[in-house]
């Protein structure tokens, strides 16, 4: 096609260009980099390619001209801004710990509740208070005085450490 100029999408979700220019609004679509029907390839006018909108986008790497007389210098700042991008990723991936134990799950809770039943509030365990009885805010202070044990069926559960009477046999 005589004045156009292929462009692909570089972005890994679809994007959409509107050339606003005079009086009209026409829409230009590109699918996610990569898609298997190339639609991520699309033939637009010369004259967008020129639009200092247009070229920002090229210049941060969403966009590449597919065209043999393509600018340089546009290629080589779209590099800067992938090379400054991955640096802050890079950094900011740096101070994440993904070795951690981020697994979660909703408990009751087994403190002491109305007539001798536990009381049941949601409690919100993480991989790093498995080592803590399942208690709600108003009953974290009673921490100390459960311990875990094995049950009969070799689950392990926490029971509330109660001192007997003196005359008490169980």
């Amino acid at each position: 096609m005589s004045g156009t100029i292929l462009v692909q999408n570089l972005h890994a979700g679809p994007s959409v260009y509107t050339d606003e220019a005079g009086n009209r609004k026409i829409p230009y679509e590109w699918g996610e980099s990569g898609h298997p029907d190339g639609t991520d390839y699309q033939e637009v006018p010369e004259d967008l390619t020129k639009q200092p909108p247009f070229r920002k986008a090229v210049s941060r790497g969403i966009f590449r001209l597919i065209d043999e007389n393509t600018d340089q210098r546009f290629m080589d700042q779209g590099q800067r801004w992938q090379d400054q991008r991955s640096a802050v990723f890079a950094a900011t991936e740096s101070v994440i710990d993904r070795t951690s134990e981020r697994s979660m799950a909703a408990v009751p809770c087994i403190g002491p509740g109305p007539q001798g039943q536990p009381c049941g509030a949601g409690v919100i365990l993480t991989g790093t208070s498995k080592n803590q009885p399942p208690l709600c805010q108003s009953h974290k202070h009673l921490a100390t005085t459960y311990a875990p044990v094995v049950d009969e069926n070799g689950e392990e559960r926490w029971v509330r450490a109660t001192m007997a009477g003196r005359n008490q046999v169980d």
